[in-house]
């Protein structure tokens, strides 16, 4: 079940060139070792921060059909769907969403 189909779309075809969306999930604890939590923004303003999230599960929209490159400008991490406005770490937070894996399709 995705939150809508235009998300659905990019989804399931991350071999296309502009846009697609990637659930990737980290594997080592660099996110956990790396801040106090994360900020959920919305519209380009911090909209919330979830202190001491143990989220593994981030989200990307991606401009190209390359592998997922963490830092990588042609990725930029996002916190709710482009499309209808989801809030993706609700509804996105189990490994059967997940099309990138740490260790696996990229590496740190």
């Amino acid at each position: 079940m995705y939150c809508c189909d235009r998300f659905e779309t990019m989804f399931e075809h991350k071999n296309r060139i502009y846009p697609n969306i990637r659930v990737v999930k980290f594997t080592s604890d660099f996110l956990l070792k790396n801040g106090h939590g994360i900020y959920i923004t919305q519209k380009g303003i911090d909209t919330k921060f979830v202190k001491g999230s143990k989220s593994f599960y981030r989200y990307f929209i991606g401009y190209t059909v390359g592998s997922f490159e963490f830092g990588s400008p042609q990725f930029n991490m996002i916190n709710y769907c482009p499309y209808c406005g989801q809030n993706l770490y609700e509804l996105y937070n189990q490994d059967k969403y997940v099309n990138e894996i740490e260790g696996e399709t990229f590496i740190l």
